[in-house]
Parts: structure tokens; C-alpha cells; sequence
């Protein structure tokens, strides 16, 4: 949170959007309080983000942005052993995570039907209550990379855990709230990017 903290701030400099800037981090630092300051369970559920794979599968470990995500939800990263950012981990490591809840990222390439298809039909994990109880989100892959819309990926997954009992307390009405009134914010820094030249995108708000 701390470099897209950054991040944002260098944004709104180059583009001359510095109080929009400011609104933006003040608004994020507020929602990640109501996150931390909501309902917690004894143990955190485990949250396994399947980017792709058929043969291996590729997610995020500790050093990934989803990792940030995840724990603002509340929840544990399934691969918070792994030292890396996005990297690839065998069906023997999703399966000894024993994941109580599946995070997609949604990209071209492979579809999220596609992956769900995948996990239904692999002996490995066609079994694990995960699946069969369908515990999913689908978030799109710039959801899952450093932007301010990483708030309300937290947010949703905060929100799509207590929906199937993984997690205490209610903040869905505070949530969706929050990310109405994010829009205006998030757009203005979405358009003042893609005007930017390339080398400057390649020096803020990047994928991690």
C-alpha cells in the first residue's frame, strides 16, 4: 500500500492532478481502517488466486501486490510461502494450502469458465470444498496489479468471503458505498495515465 501510495502521488505530479492525488490515498487509507477495523475471525481463511494453468498454475506469492489484497480482506495468501511476485506453483502446493475460498484473475487467454472447468476436472482439487461449493470471485487482472483499484479488490474479497460464511461481520453496505464514491477518483487518474507518453506509464502505477 505504501508504493501505490507512491505511486499515486508521482502520478498526480506529472499530470498536475496533486489535490486529486491526495483525495485518492486519503480515501484508500480510510477504507483500509474500515477494514481493519471490522469483525476479524479467529483464523484468517485462506484465499488461493489462480491466475492461469493447466499443468502448473500460475499465481502470486509474498511479494505480489495480491498479497496486500488479500491480507486488507482479512484473509490469508495460500501462497505466502513462496518468496516471489507472479510465479508458477505445482497442484501439489494448491492442494497441501487446503484453500478455503479461489480468487481469479480475469484476462484474455484463458477464461474463467475455462479455469473453473480446470479445477472441477482435476483429480487434485475437483474434491476440495472450494470447488464444489463453488467459493469464487472473478476480478479483472487490473484489480489484481498496483492502481487504486486495489481498495476495492480488498473490498470485494472482503465482501465475497462473508457471502459464503468465510469471514465475520457485514461490510457490504459500507463497501459499496465506498466505491461509488471512488469512481470519480479512480477515472480521473485511468485518463490522466493513458495521456501520459510511454516512458512516464512505465514509471507509475506498474503491474506488480
Amino acid at each position: 500500500w505504501e508504493a501505490l501510495s507512491a505511486d499515486i502521488d508521482n502520478l498526480g505530479k506529472i499530470t498536475g492532478h496533486e489535490e486529486e492525488a491526495e483525495e485518492v490515498n486519503a480515501d484508500i487509507d480510510a477504507r483500509l481502517k474500515a477494514l481493519e477495523a471490522a469483525p476479524q475471525p479467529t483464523k484468517a481463511p485462506t484465499v488461493f488466486l489462480f491466475d492461469s494453468g493447466t499443468k502448473q498454475i500460475f499465481t502470486s506469492g509474498s511479494f505480489g501486490g495480491p498479497q496486500a489484497i488479500i491480507e486488507a480482506a482479512g484473509a490469508k495468501n495460500a501462497t505466502a510461502d513462496v518468496k516471489d511476485t507472479w510465479t508458477e506453483v505445482s497442484w501439489e502446493q494448491l492442494v497441501s494450502s487446503d484453500p478455503d475460498f479461489f480468487a481469479f484473475v480475469d484476462y484474455d487467454g484463458q477464461t474463467f469458465e475455462d479455469k473453473v472447468k480446470v479445477l472441477k476436472s482435476n483429480p487434485a482439487t475437483k474434491d476440495l470444498p472450494a470447488v464444489k461449493e463453488e467459493r469464487f470471485l472473478n476480478l479483472p487482472i487490473p484489480a489484481w496489479t498496483s492502481s487504486p483499484l486495489n481498495i476495492n479488490s480488498a473490498e470485494q474479497l472482503r465482501v465475497a468471503l462473508e457471502e459464503h460464511d468465510r469471514h465475520a461481520g457485514n461490510l457490504a453496505h459500507g463497501a459499496a458505498a465506498a466505491r461509488g464514491r471512488a469512481l470519480g477518483r479512480v477515472e480521473t487518474f485511468v485518463v490522466a495515465a493513458e495521456q501520459l507518453p510511454d516512458e512516464d506509464q512505465q514509471g507509475g502505477l506498474a503491474g506488480v
